[in-house]
């Protein structure tokens, strides 16, 4: 938790990681849902770290139709100091305004930051957004399902710190509900090394507008629905690759 504290106080700075190498050393095993994050705890002391990737439920989602009109949605909070999702948005806004997505409308589900609604004036495309607020969690799988696109904002920067093995939940989330996916993310993160070969997925670096168009155009023509089949070998797969990749910088 440390690297993700404004800290204002070196003394305090000092005090949880001395705190958090502490609890590292002396847990029997950690659990974590990354290989990079595995890596980072081995090199903080813990002696023992076993990963397990987050998932969903196929149950929990409902039967719906796809929306007649495309529609794309992010679901959570927004971080804008750390992730894109400005690229995704001036991608969509460059698209209506050529006339390629006239009627494309957008949701998001969840908090919504000022500088979000600031960006989606600047790129054209306020007026066609639905803002939800906070909703419960079938709500929220209610509003992936009728979606023609999923937005995905990785980490936008220092992509060799801690957050190149965040994965969120909610990618799981997206993927059962099986629709088309546009992750804006340094290519060498774990979340975009896990969806960039699977079917109905794409992954786009931060600031390719031009790119992030072209993937949009290509998702959309491929379906508003995604059969990906059974996850649990792309995982295995993902999480093997992986490990074998650190397995190798180590020998090195």
């Amino acid at each position: 938790w440390t690297d993700l504290t404004a800290y204002d106080s070196p003394l305090r700075r000092s005090l949880d990681q001395a705190m958090e190498h502490s609890i590292l050393g002396h847990a029997r095993e950690i659990v974590t849902v990354s290989p990079r994050w595995r890596e980072l705890y081995l090199a903080r002391g813990a002696q023992r770290v076993s990963i397990v990737t987050n998932g969903f439920d196929p149950g929990d989602y409902p039967e719906l139709e796809p929306p007649t009109r495309p529609t794309a949605t992010y679901l959570g909070t927004l971080y804008s100091d750390r992730q894109d999702l400005a690229t995704a948005l001036r991608a969509l806004g460059a698209l209506r305004k050529s006339g390629v997505l006239p009627e494309i409308a957008l949701r998001f589900v969840g908090r919504s930051p000022e500088p979000l609604s600031r960006l989606l004036g600047e790129v054209g495309l306020a007026d066609v957004t639905e803002i939800t607020g906070y909703v419960t969690h079938q709500a929220a799988l209610r509003h992936l399902a009728a979606s023609s696109l999923l937005m995905l904002a990785g980490p936008a920067g220092d992509s060799e710190g801690p957050l190149r093995g965040q994965i969120p939940a909610k990618v799981f989330e997206y993927l059962g509900a099986q629709r088309p996916i546009l992750l804006v993310a340094d290519p060498a993160t774990d979340v975009a090394r896990l969806l960039r070969d699977m079917k109905g997925t794409a992954v786009v670096p931060p600031q390719d507008v031009a790119g992030a168009q072209r993937a949009i155009v290509s998702l959309l023509a491929g379906g508003p629905r995604v059969d990906r089949g059974d996850l649990t070998p792309w995982t295995r797969r993902f999480l093997a690759g992986q490990l074998a990749e650190a397995l190798e910088r180590a020998v090195r």
